[in-house]
């Protein structure tokens, strides 16, 4: 898959993917930046091992080289993986640790572990900037289905600025019709919200 774009810009993609591999190319000519990005299997028997890797290069005031490795394991009922984002001048700015259990076809809980002390750009090729607010946060969540129509859904984040508190209940009211409502909890503020979803 190939694809261009122009207007003032002159952007350029290139996408690749088979069941075990893939590889993305993204430019920015009118910036001279690009990025490619690389994800496969690791042969290794018995281990369902997957690896990607993401290298970005930027062209300004100060050139910025950027690398995103990750590694993740995925079994049946349970995969864990690691991610880390660097750039040349720092190495180990970012790292995220991620993991989901699914404990029954009803029950879910998932969890991430962030250590982040620097904001990555929107593209790869962006300048990292320091984050003085940075903090190690712990993000757990989990997800209960009551029945065919009923979630149940909570998530809990702690070490931040302020520690944070979502619950909320997803139900699905037929004919494409579903209402979600929820309360959120960060400090000592609450919220609550609902939303309602209808498909035409």
């Amino acid at each position: 898959d190939l694809t261009m774009a122009m207007g003032g810009k002159f952007n350029a993609g290139f996408d690749y993917q088979t069941e075990s591999f893939s590889v993305e190319i993204l430019a920015d000519l009118s910036k001279k930046s690009g990025s490619a990005a690389f994800a496969t299997d690791i042969p290794v028997e018995a281990v369902p091992l997957k690896a990607a890797v993401q290298l970005g290069y930027g062209s300004g005031e100060k050139a910025v080289i950027n690398a995103l490795a990750g590694l993740s394991y995925d079994a049946k009922d349970f995969s864990l993986a690691v991610k880390n984002s660097a750039n040349a001048d720092c190495m180990l700015i970012n790292t995220t640790f991620l993991g989901l259990y699914k404990h029954s076809s009803a029950f879910t809980v998932a969890f991430a572990l962030d250590t982040n002390s620097h904001k990555a750009g929107k593209k790869a090729w962006d300048a990292f900037e320091v984050d003085d607010k940075a903090k190690k946060t712990i993000t757990v969540g989990c997800e209960y289905k009551l029945n065919d129509t009923h979630k149940l859904k909570a998530k809990t984040v702690a070490g931040g600025a302020q520690n944070q508190i979502d619950l909320a209940c997803t139900s699905s009211l037929g004919g494409g019709a579903s209402l979600c409502t929820g309360i959120n909890m960060k400090g000592d503020k609450t919220k609550y919200g609902f939303v309602y979803t209808l498909d035409a």
